[in-house]
């Protein structure tokens, strides 16, 4: 009995040893892959400037493209949890953000679009997952219509893509007034440059209360009013949507080739919508069920047009379990 319980003891000893063991390299693999999916800054040079970018993870691309006024910050909360099933990548639009921001140049749909082109040129992404939101939508549905040999998956939140006269009237009475005044040029400048709207525009069009540092995030890119002048009001964005949805040119024309586009297309597309949202309300959504040939929707609780401040998990969650089941779904049935 002597002889054994030494033993004993050391097998015990052992044992507590090894389980120390795993739980450290549990713990340390846990503490690398939090780290490894950190969002992180990253530029590269394209014929207009400066790109900036937040990036995590590895694996196919899930690029996501923000709106107005807002930059690849609005994807910091998501871009975690996107990066541990893909390379999850959040572009600054030219103008926006840490991106470039000449003022010799024009900010329209055109010159947005050929950014978004040679930047995903530039990196070489395909089959990609792309994610977007509010006029990103525009540009990102055109991109996905034009290019479907690099983009595999659409996501769209609070955006736009049914025809201009019917979506115009499809909004509420109040985004309409929006639109309006904002065809008035004196309104337009005094509401767009006359101050920084940023904050303004956070607080009318998120659930929850933005702390200061956050919206000092958002506002930080469009200090200088000469910056506002170019990218906001002369711009692809609220001062003139109206006008060329009334004149059905410029924008108007986008919108509706998009819609032609998206009902013919079979892409997936998961369609994420929150109570009440803004620009994604009951009608919008019908329309959606009525004419996307494969159609996802996720419901992801209360929220109104910047979604990712008021249900970042939810929709990060949202995102990930359909990205996964469509990879299911296209290895086993394509």
């Amino acid at each position: 009995m002597q002889k054994t319980q030494p033993q004993f003891r050391s097998g015990r000893r052992k044992k507590w040893v090894s389980l120390l063991w795993i739980s450290l390299t549990l713990l340390l693999s846990l503490q690398a892959r939090a780290e490894n999916t950190a969002p992180q800054s990253q530029y590269t040079h394209l014929p207009q400037g400066k790109a900036h970018y937040l990036q995590a993870g590895q694996g196919e691309p899930i690029l996501m493209l923000h709106g107005i006024p807002t930059h690849a910050g609005l994807w910091r909360k998501i871009i975690p949890e996107l990066a541990r099933v893909g390379n999850a990548i959040a572009l600054d639009f030219l103008g926006y953000g840490q991106s470039d921001k000449p003022l010799n140049i024009n900010y329209d749909f055109a010159s947005q679009y050929q950014f978004l082109s040679d930047f995903i040129e530039a990196q070489n992404y395909r089959d990609m997952t792309l994610v977007v939101t509010d006029l990103g939508s525009v540009i990102g549905i055109h991109y996905a219509l034009q290019h479907p040999e690099r983009v595999k998956r659409l996501v769209i939140l609070e955006g736009a893509y049914m025809p201009s006269q019917e979506w115009i009237q499809s909004i509420s009475p109040f985004q309409q007034m929006m639109f309006q005044q904002m065809e008035n040029p004196l309104m337009a400048k005094l509401a767009l440059v006359g101050m920084n709207p940023v904050p303004l525009f956070l607080a009318m069009f998120t659930k929850r209360t933005l702390s200061p540092q956050e919206l000092a995030l958002y506002s930080a890119p469009f200090t200088e009013p000469a910056i506002r002048q170019k990218v906001l009001l002369e711009g692809m964005g609220p001062a003139t949507i109206g006008k060329d949805i009334q004149a059905q040119t410029g924008i108007a024309d986008i919108f509706n080739q998009n819609a032609k586009g998206l009902k013919e297309s079979l892409i997936p597309i998961l369609l994420i919508k929150a109570e009440p949202g803004f620009l994604i309300q009951q009608a919008q959504l019908d329309y959606a069920q009525t004419h996307f040939k494969n159609l996802t929707v996720a419901s992801v609780g209360v929220g109104s047009h910047y979604l990712n401040e008021d249900q970042p998990m939810r929709i990060s969650n949202a995102i990930a379990t359909w990205v996964a089941s469509e990879r299911v779904r296209e290895k086993f049935y394509f």
